[in-house]
């Protein structure tokens, strides 16, 4: 009997492409199905069937929306004689979409050079969905 979980993923910008990976053991995967849930209403927000025999799938730049949480299912279709089957996997990790924040060091221009061991400088973080920085 086939299996199917999703592998973990991690917070990332919605403006940017993901690559979704699945672990799979059963006869060879021929095709795949990414369905992607609102974690907040359970709604269907992203459901996509690509043919191939990788064990990922992408969610296409600009699908999600940053602020937001989701939670996704893979089904993984393959051949058992000349029948299609398929099998889906639980609900991965639930993850959020975020800006990419913007880091800068205030008082350093490019090719400043620190003339002694010791030097004083504050840094600026900012991320548009209010994350804080956890270290």
């Amino acid at each position: 009997m086939a299996t199917v979980y999703v592998k973990s993923i991690s917070a990332y910008d919605a403006a940017n492409a993901q690559v979704v990976s699945f672990g799979y053991s059963g006869n060879q995967c021929i095709k795949n199905r990414i369905v992607v849930y609102n974690s907040s209403t359970s709604t269907v927000v992203y459901d996509n069937t690509v043919t191939t025999y990788q064990l990922s799938h992408t969610i296409p730049a600009g699908t999600l929306t940053n602020g937001t949480d989701y939670y996704c299912t893979i089904t993984a279709y393959y051949m058992n004689g000349s029948t299609e089957e398929s099998v889906t996997s639980s609900a991965s990790n639930v993850w959020k979409c975020l800006t990419t924040a913007t880091w800068s060091f205030n008082g350093l221009s490019e090719g400043f050079i620190i003339g002694n061991s010791y030097y004083t400088f504050t840094m600026t973080y900012s991320q548009a969905e209010s994350e804080t920085v956890n270290e």
